[in-house]
């Protein structure tokens, strides 16, 4: 492959990683302004979230955005040094321009680690709060998901370490294989532990709803809860799978593709975007927590229209006889 046509196939991956990068980002920064306004009108809804999501929210935006910035910068060295355009700036060399490539490089790859961390942290809660505040459920999310942000941890300080530690060609050959050994080992526990997670949640709304729905049929309460709730267990598992999909390809692509272009923003977005997903429905309270609170919940919805009904009903019925009543008269 010649240089020409070297450029054409960095371009046309260039191009589209950003525009996958500029869509989820997009998408992300609505969500982001839907979940702070209804975190700013939290007074008002039916289920108040616990304090600490609202933060959790603002960091994974904010790391994205730090992450997603790093990103198009690196990319942008990449092709000023592919084009041989000289540096950003006229006092920058080539060398000086490597250097902050691979800076960004490594900003890219911490900000995805605490967007996981941040992420895994808000799975493992809902987890805990749908399964009726028990720590035994989420032992092993929580033993799985420090083990692999340790591994991730350790394999981002031994890159740094094959960077700058001016080590020889056979130190750094050693170091790197141990590294990518390490991160494909963190990417496989990452999917592990969210399609657990995933899974015990699902689950547990699942047998929520069908203990909810016997409830009401045995107190002729109203409609079963089946049509409520499966929207809200396929946005579960929706918002879950989501991330260890993502992650599923990032390492297939990484190992079939060469080369492929940093896919680490697109990952630090969606490790974002999954949990915000599962906050936004907290925040608007129609997330199930457990049988008593749907329970409590249906009735209040059906007391609120039997009286709205009955309210209804009496109107016409005054009507009718004013109008009976003017008849008469006439």
């Amino acid at each position: 492959m010649d240089r020409t046509d070297a450029l054409r196939l960095f371009t046309q991956q260039a191009l589209t990683i950003w525009t996958i990068e500029s869509v989820f980002y997009g998408c992300y920064a609505v969500l982001f302004g839907i979940a702070v306004s209804i975190f700013l009108r939290r007074q008002k809804l039916p289920i108040r979230a616990p304090r600490w999501y609202p933060w959790a929210l603002v960091i994974l935006f904010v790391l994205s955005t730090i992450v997603t910035i790093a990103d198009l910068v690196s990319n942008a060295l990449e092709f000023y040094e592919g084009f041989e355009l000289g540096g950003i700036s006229k006092s920058m060399t080539t060398q000086d321009m490597q250097i902050l490539d691979l800076k960004l490089g490594f900003i890219t790859k911490i900000g995805y680690l605490l967007a996981n961390i941040v992420g895994d942290s808000i799975l493992i809660h809902r987890c805990y709060v749908v399964w009726s505040s028990s720590w035994t459920v989420i032992i092993a999310p929580i033993v799985i998901s420090i083990t692999s942000n340790c591994i991730g941890f350790a394999a981002i300080i031994m890159t740094i370490v094959i960077a700058f530690g001016g080590l020889q060609r056979s130190q750094i050959l050693s170091l790197t294989g141990h590294a990518d050994k390490m991160l494909f080992a963190f990417m496989s526990l990452n999917v592990i532990n969210n399609v657990l997670l995933t899974g015990l949640i699902a689950g547990k709304i699942w047998s929520i709803m069908n203990a909810v729905d016997k409830i009401m049929s045995q107190n002729q309460r109203g409609p079963k809860l089946g049509k409520r709730y499966q929207p809200t267990v396929a946005l579960v598992l929706e918002s879950g799978v989501l991330y260890p999909i993502s992650v599923l390809i990032f390492e297939i692509l990484s190992r079939r593709v060469s080369p492929i272009p940093s896919l680490y923003q697109v990952m630090t977005q969606l490790a974002g975007i999954a949990p915000t997903l599962i906050i936004v429905r907290v925040g608007l309270g129609v997330s199930v927590n457990s049988v008593n609170d749907s329970v409590t919940s249906l009735r209040n919805a059906s007391e609120s229209g039997s009286r709205s009904r009955l309210a209804t009903v009496n109107i016409a019925d005054n009507v009718e006889s004013l109008m009976a009543g003017s008849k008469e008269k006439f």
